[in-house]
């Protein structure tokens, strides 16, 4: 999945999806080496307070919300792991 096209249709997916479509702000939309966007935005929840939250867009096109495992991996540099190596 390279390319804005996709990135922007799904900003406006997510814009779409809102409680109050026009709470929603996007912060950034990041495009990471392997094709995946990540995206922070904020919009109001039931109860009328703002929420900020974030997504995925998977490399197979999948919208992960809130997934914060995810959001980790898609934004850790390409070749690096989770653990650290040992002393």
């Amino acid at each position: 999945m390279r390319g804005s096209k996709p990135a922007i249709s799904v900003a406006v997916t997510l814009k779409g999806a809102m409680r109050n479509p026009e709470s929603f702000k996007l912060y950034s939309a990041l495009l990471m080496a392997n094709g995946a966007v990540c995206y922070d935005y904020r919009a109001q929840n039931g109860f009328g307070g703002m929420n900020r939250e974030r997504a995925v867009l998977t490399t197979a096109g999948a919208l992960k919300v809130n997934d914060s495992g995810l959001l980790e991996q898609a934004m850790r540099p390409q070749g690096r792991r989770g653990s650290r190596a040992a002393d």
